[in-house]
């Protein structure tokens, strides 16, 4: 069965629904040093937002998604681009 943005042949909205359902599956399910495998080629960031993300997870109760989506926040948008060709390149839901 095609989706509905399939029928109505918008190719980009289904490309640009795809990454987003990877998005947020992800926020909501990644995995135990994320930061260190995105981030693999730059130790130095990597450490730099792992101790935040190990701030943020000490600091609050709100749960793991919650610190995710405040570390996302808190990114620059060339650290957020980096994030987000990550999981859309090694992240699948299905």
């Amino acid at each position: 069965m095609r989706n509905t943005f399939e029928a109505k042949g918008n190719a980009q909205s289904t490309e640009d629904l795809e990454i987003t359902n990877k998005i947020m599956y992800f926020a909501h399910n990644y995995f135990h040093n994320w930061i260190l495998e995105v981030w693999h080629d730059n130790t130095h960031m990597a450490n730099h937002l792992q101790d935040k993300w190990s701030g943020y997870n000490r600091s609050n109760d709100k749960g793991g998604t919650a610190n995710f989506f405040k570390l996302y926040m808190n990114l620059t948008d060339e650290h957020r681009t980096t994030l987000i060709q990550w999981i859309k390149a090694n992240y699948n839901y299905k």
